[in-house]
């Protein structure tokens, strides 16, 4: 078997890091309507404003550096750090953060399908090369702040293979 390919032993090494501030938003569903009697699919406001800031951050974070090519599995571990309700917080025992387990703010999945589609030709081609994704969610007191976190990682073997030397 190559070495190329992920396996159980294979070393993952950092491509890219970077934080995006503020609540992070789930993928909502498509929305749909007719236009010219015909339907049409949509993305709602409030994914793309989150997708939008996602890539500003992701663009910020590639500077000077190409993408992972086609071809190329990459892990991608996102975090998501919710602020806890204030009916939660403790004065007293231990404090978070909290995994999150309600239903407020989306599912961990769309939280990662976001990310994941927000980096689509910035950070690597297209998401399918997505090996390995790892997605927590986590509700936290202040002063830890609302923000997600994004890793992306490739194989060693990769690494030096695209021309990276981190």
């Amino acid at each position: 078997m190559s070495t190329l390919y992920p396996t159980a032993s294979t070393t993952w090494v950092p491509f890219v890091r970077f934080k995006i501030p503020g609540i992070p938003e789930p993928k909502r569903r498509p929305r749909f309507s007719i236009r010219g009697g015909r339907p049409h699919t949509y993305t709602d406001d409030r994914t793309r404003a989150y997708e939008d800031r996602v890539k500003l951050f992701a663009v910020s974070a590639m500077a000077g550096r190409k993408r992972v090519p086609a071809g190329v599995p990459v892990r991608v571990d996102v975090l998501g750090v919710y602020p806890l309700p204030k009916s939660k917080r403790r004065k007293t025992g231990p404090r978070g953060p909290f995994y999150k387990t309600t239903r407020t703010g989306g599912d961990a999945d769309n939280f990662y399908k976001v990310i994941a589609d927000s980096l689509n030709g910035i950070v690597y081609d297209d998401d399918s090369q997505i090996a390995i994704p790892r997605a927590e969610v986590v509700l936290a007191e202040p002063p830890d702040d609302p923000r997600a976190e994004v890793s992306v990682f490739v194989p060693r073997a990769w690494l030096t293979a695209i021309g990276g030397s981190r």
